[in-house]
């Protein structure tokens, strides 16, 4: 289809180049002045003919539409390329996952060893590894590795990547729910601009230099 619509092209700017360049107008002996009255020294003149008129606007029309045509196919098939080429990659290739939240996924409770069979396959299950049959490579995350040990390798590394970022938010949330304890153990509330600890009665947050005017006032922690 890219060859027909290539043709189709270059013979559609070949016609209006043609057609551009065609003259219309015929020359004729004429022994009348432009008064209408004879004249003894007739004169070459020239007239547009309204056949070659009427041939030159068809073939701009017949140009005009190879040219189109032509540039439709091209992009159509460019289009079903990659469409082909997506399919391809969709069907090989491992889906992107979101796995900043550890909490989604299941956890490994067993020995984390890339030897160990159970954890193998624990990796290739929960990160997608797939194997593209097509270059005969390893998928994890839409990088291709040449062995599954290298695969595993760094499925290995961006699990315990994310328990460590799982165990960060974890500290962070406990810490967070201390300090809400203490803040109202000692009777005081949290601004509800910036978080910052204020007293109940404060008519300004010291931090972000809210003003708690109406309903917008510091907030006590559940």
């Amino acid at each position: 289809m890219k060859k027909i619509g290539i043709s189709s092209f270059l013979i559609g700017i070949i016609t209006l180049i043609y057609a551009l360049s065609m003259s219309t107008t015929v020359t004729y002996l004429s022994d009348m002045n432009n008064f209408g009255k004879a004249n003894f020294n007739p004169e070459i003149k020239e007239v547009h003919n309204i056949g070659l008129m009427q041939k030159k606007s068809n073939l701009l029309m017949l140009g005009g539409i190879l040219t189109i045509s032509g540039v439709l196919l091209i992009g159509f098939s460019r289009s079903k390329k990659n469409d082909a080429t997506n399919s391809d990659s969709k069907k090989f290739s491992a889906p992107e996952k979101s796995d900043a939240n550890l909490d989604q996924h299941q956890n490994f409770s067993g020995e984390k060893n890339i030897t160990n069979p159970t954890y193998q396959l624990f990796l290739t299950d929960k990160f997608n590894i797939v194997k593209n049959n097509t270059l005969d490579y390893y998928v994890f995350e839409k990088t291709p590795y040449k062995t599954l040990n290298e695969a595993l390798i760094e499925a290995d590394h961006r699990y315990c990547q994310l328990l460590e970022e799982s165990e960060n938010l974890k500290k962070e949330e406990l810490e967070k729910i201390r300090n809400y304890k203490r803040i109202v153990k000692k009777g005081n509330g949290i601004c509800p601009g910036c978080d910052s600890e204020v007293t109940l009665n404060s008519n300004e947050c010291p931090v972000c230099r809210t003003r708690f005017i109406g309903s917008y006032l510091p907030k006590i922690p559940e």
